[in-house]
């Protein structure tokens, strides 16, 4: 089980900082610090660090629906790609003017 808060700030329309902080059970704590950017509809490009892994992060989206894949490097396990789907019921990727 995972419990999760956190925070995102979007300066500009095309830039985001986000910040985790997540408890696993069992399992110790985890901070995450993520950037994210949109260089051209609908490619998300991202990068982030946390104190157990850095990942690089691409992702397609269309209206509420966003594919991605990465890459992360864990200190304890080396290299792990990762693949994911998720659906956003708010319109949180959606272009603002």
């Amino acid at each position: 089980m995972k419990f999760s808060v956190g925070c995102a700030y979007k300066p500009v329309r095309k830039f985001l900082l986000s910040l985790t902080m997540s408890k696993v059970l069992p399992g110790s704590w985890e901070v995450d610090f993520r950037f994210m950017t949109q260089p051209m509809d609908p490619l998300l490009l991202e990068a982030g660090c946390s104190n157990h892994r850095l990942g690089l992060y691409i992702g397609w989206k269309h209206k509420h629906l966003l594919l991605s894949v990465s890459a992360g490097w864990y200190y304890r396990i080396s290299v792990s790609p990762e693949i994911g789907c998720f659906y956003f019921f708010d319109k949180v990727l959606e272009r603002r003017q």
